[in-house]
């Protein structure tokens, strides 16, 4: 649930040319409780490499607001959050945040429940998870300023961990356990982190918004992540994006968002970092009305359940390692392996109209179904129209696509195909069909959808792959 506003009178902010006067203001307010309200113009961020800022129980509420004047009628006018030109140094670029928030060290450890554990080398520790305060962050303009920071002639990631607005977890040495020699260290999560109402403008780098795991590894990082109505525009560089999850919150819920690149990435295997619970769930994600240029699920392994509606994509989608159903939604997906829907459990397209890129020659790569790490991955497209961009040419190719896992047995894939539509340009022809079923597994596809196409043309036999089934039957029979 998202933080509730405080009563206590708010503490509000003149812009100004300093570079420390908003961060001074957001610790007085954290250290009271009262809410931080930015009047409308420009405050800057302070430059420096990992500087963070700890937010204690009392919680964070920030947005814009103008102090009340007698007979005084002010203009609505947005804040601008905006980090100072030429604030990251070309000699060491990455880690130079504008605003990070992490939480403050625990003031009370009674209740706190001491798992054992083991550091970063190994060695055993104490550790107990423990939640901290809220942050809520509304009503502003976010600029990242990356167009003029001098870092066009470096490399495309060099600066790629300087978030402009960033939230992660922070661990805090503690008194040893009771054999007074394995140490103990206490993991503080923030208990709800809800951004809403923003625009963030002159990115590139750097993701705008990041929600990271930094330098404490631990299961969730957040246990609520509530994202509501950010704009993204005047983007400067194409490399990143908006609203980036490095880390695993415990649920994550984005509405009506209209943003570059929407991406939850990470090579951590989360089920086996340090968490809460004594027993590993995944995390569970709501999202609804999502517009991005990109979208993205990528985690190393099976962390997250997925629901999702109303979704759209205008340049690429991949969906990897995720359970769960997106429907009524409008993607597009990229052309080569920028199409991948891998390792999919159980996982339903539902009402999804499918707009496929050609390469440059032509060519129609199509959604690449598959599997990876010996796991097998099972997905269902129910009343999908499988099509391409608007205005594309195209001369070979196929909507569906697959590989064959040689040297990975224990990849597989179940998919099934009921009540779909597919681009009239495809199924006809050897170079064009409808779907190459290549992947061990069983392939099923409702032989209404093919309205009188030839099955072994429009998704033709491999007969080198013995280990592929493919089934062509009336819808009803499949489950």
């Amino acid at each position: 649930m998202e933080q509730a506003r405080s009563t206590l009178p708010p503490i509000y902010l003149p812009p100004s040319n300093s570079q420390t006067e908003l961060v001074h203001a957001i610790r007085a307010a954290a250290a009271t409780g009262r809410p931080l309200l930015l009047e409308p113009g420009t405050h800057f961020t302070t430059p420096g490499q990992l500087n963070t800022i700890e937010i204690g129980l009392r919680g964070l509420d920030i947005g814009t607001g103008s102090a009340p004047l007698p007979f005084v009628a002010r203009e609505s006018s947005t804040a601008v959050v905006r980090r100072p030109d030429f604030s990251i140094p070309a000699a060491a670029p990455d880690d130079n945040f504008g605003l990070f928030f992490v939480p403050a060290a625990p003031q009370d450890l009674s209740n706190a429940v001491w798992k054992p554990g083991k550091d970063e080398q190994g060695l055993p520790i104490e550790f107990a998870v423990v939640i901290g305060g809220s942050i809520s962050i509304h009503d502003l303009t976010l600029d990242c300023n990356m167009g003029r920071q001098g870092l066009e002639a470096l490399k495309a990631n060099i600066a790629q961990h300087s978030t402009m607005l960033g939230f992660a977890p922070k661990w805090y040495s503690v008194e040893p356990a009771p054999d007074h020699k394995t140490p103990r260290r206490a993991y503080v999560v923030f208990r709800n982190v809800t951004v809403k109402d923003l625009m963030t403008v002159n990115g590139a780098f750097a993701d705008d918004i990041s929600f990271l795991y930094f330098q404490a590894l631990v299961v969730p990082i957040i246990k609520e992540v509530v994202v509501r109505n950010i704009t993204s525009t005047r983007r400067v560089g194409p490399h990143r994006g908006t609203i980036a999850f490095g880390g695993l919150p415990e649920r994550v819920d984005i509405h009506t968002t209209d943003v570059i690149f929407l991406n939850a990435e990470s090579n951590v295997d989360f089920t086996t970092a340090p968490r809460q619970a004594d027993v590993f769930t995944r995390s569970h994600w709501s999202l609804n009305g999502v517009k991005a240029h990109t979208i993205n699920f990528g985690m190393a392994t099976r962390v997250i359940d997925l629901t999702a509606t109303a979704l759209t994509t205008t340049v690429g989608c991949q969906i990897q390692r995720v359970g769960g159903t997106v429907s009524n939604s409008s993607l597009t997906v990229g052309s080569g392996e920028n199409g991948r829907f891998y390792q999919l459990d159980h996982f339903t397209f539902d009402a999804v109209a499918w707009h496929l890129t050609p390469t440059s020659a032509g060519a129609v790569t199509g959604l690449l179904l598959g599997s990876s790490d010996n796991l097998a991955s099972a997905v269902t497209f129910l009343r999908n129209k499988f099509g391409l961009i608007p205005s594309a040419t195209f001369s070979s190719g196929q909507l569906i696509n697959s590989v064959h896992s040689d040297h990975a047995p224990g990849n597989s894939i179940i998919a099934t195909f009921k009540q779909c539509e597919y681009h009239a340009g495809f199924g006809s022809a050897s170079n064009t069909p409808i779907a190459v079923v290549k992947e061990r597994g069983t392939w099923r596809f409702a032989i209404e959808d093919l309205h009188g196409l030839n099955p072994d043309v429009a998704i033709p036999r491999h007969p080198e792959y013995p280990d592929v089934i493919r089934i062509v039957a009336p819808d009803k029979s499949f489950p």
